[in-house]
């Protein structure tokens, strides 16, 4: 027993909730069916109220003996609303788990009481739902984190087409379920625009999944490559060079083989991504902050040498990008501004405070210079003459 609602991590299946209502009242026997109220709720509270919804008041409100002194276009409302409550609550329910579930009609028994326009009407509006979710999935675009400004690393890359094949391989098993495909067959048969609609849409799905399947498959095997270059307990930043040769060479493999991951906009991105981790990286190695703090306990040296470490390393990958560019049989019609102008910025700052460590590192060394005294200037000049 405990004093308050338990968490979802606390929640086994599910939990007993023991509510007393008056709280000043002692509980005994005759007033505990009373005073006491006890609820039921499940880990999954979403999905609870989605069965209960749809099992429970569903058939009882849209049961017509249940209707009774009621107007046909009540009636009709109230059905509407819960199955429109209940298409959102099951669309909720995949965004929670990450996926895109698609909201399928009420119960076939409850369709069969139906009239056909008003059966016609509601699986017309489950096609809309699914259009509506299926043109979102669509529409998404690995390069908005980057538009965005987030500054993605290009482990994003593989999660996002990971997540993009496996959404579009759950809507391709859902819209090709024995009940999704009766329904179109219906939505035919009565000559329903929005099922021609539909069709079309269908293909649009199947050719992006192949797409998504097909460029995670290839991209997977960069995994241990990107998080080398991306995890904190990956390859040392000084050693960052080491794996620049490997990453072109694989991204120059799946740009020969791939049918998909072969065109400018994806390589933009993917290489942008590989910039953003070495800027990540770079930063972690050496920042501004460093830089001054060293100045000012007499690191001067150090940061001028931390500073030409990172802006190597930069530089190196930039010359692997080039190497492999040459090679491409397919080009890469990419400019030079479209991929790096990041991380040339990056590589602009890193050279400015290296001027600036240079100029005092310099400067430093003036001070210990020893000057000629007034006699040996004399002597020297006697000497010369």
């Amino acid at each position: 027993v405990v004093g308050g609602v338990p968490t979802a991590q606390a929640i086994g299946r599910k939990a007993i909730i023991i509510i007393k209502i008056h709280k000043e009242e002692a509980i005994t026997e005759e007033n505990v069916s009373k005073d006491v109220a006890f609820i039921e709720i499940f880990k999954n509270p979403l999905e609870c109220l989605s069965i209960v919804a749809q099992e429970g008041f569903f058939p009882v409100l849209s049961n017509p003996d249940n209707q009774g002194g009621w107007s046909e276009l009540v009636s009709k409302y109230l059905v509407e609303k819960l199955n429109g409550f209940l298409s959102k609550l099951y669309v909720v329910i995949g965004q929670v788990n990450g996926k895109t579930m698609l909201p399928l009609p009420v119960q076939d028994e409850t369709l069969k009481n139906m009239g056909s326009k008003e059966r016609a009407h509601i699986l017309e509006t489950a096609i809309i739902t699914w259009q509506k979710q299926i043109k979102s999935v669509l529409s998404q675009d690995p390069e908005s984190l980057l538009k965005t400004g987030q500054d993605p690393n290009p482990l994003r890359e593989l999660e996002f087409w990971k997540s993009r094949a496996d959404n579009l391989n759950l809507i391709i098993k859902q819209i090709g379920s024995e009940r999704v495909l009766k329904y179109l067959k219906e939505l035919e048969r009565v000559k329903s625009a929005y099922s021609k609609n539909f069709n079309e849409l269908k293909k649009e799905v199947t050719k992006a999944a192949k797409e998504a399947n097909s460029n995670y498959t290839y991209l997977q095997t960069l995994d241990s490559l990107f998080r080398d270059l991306v995890d904190d307990g990956g390859v040392e930043f000084p050693k960052l060079p080491e794996i620049f040769q490997p990453i072109m060479h694989m991204i120059h493999l799946i740009w020969t083989y791939s049918s998909h991951y072969n065109t400018t906009p994806r390589l933009v991105v993917l290489i942008r991504e590989i910039c953003n981790a070495i800027i990540t990286k770079s930063k972690k190695y050496v920042d501004g902050p460093m830089i001054f703090n060293l100045v000012q306990t007499g690191g001067d040296q150090e940061a001028n040498d931390k500073l030409m470490v990172t802006y190597e390393v930069c530089s190196k990958f930039k010359a692997a990008y080039y190497e492999y560019k040459s090679k491409a049989k397919n080009p890469w019609t990419v400019t030079t501004n479209a991929v790096f102008y990041r991380l040339d910025s990056f590589m602009d700052r890193c050279q400015d405070l290296m001027q600036f460590t240079s100029t005092i590192l310099q400067s430093v060394s003036y001070t210990h210079l020893t000057l000629p005294t007034k006699a040996q200037v004399q002597i020297s000049v006697v000497s010369v003459s």
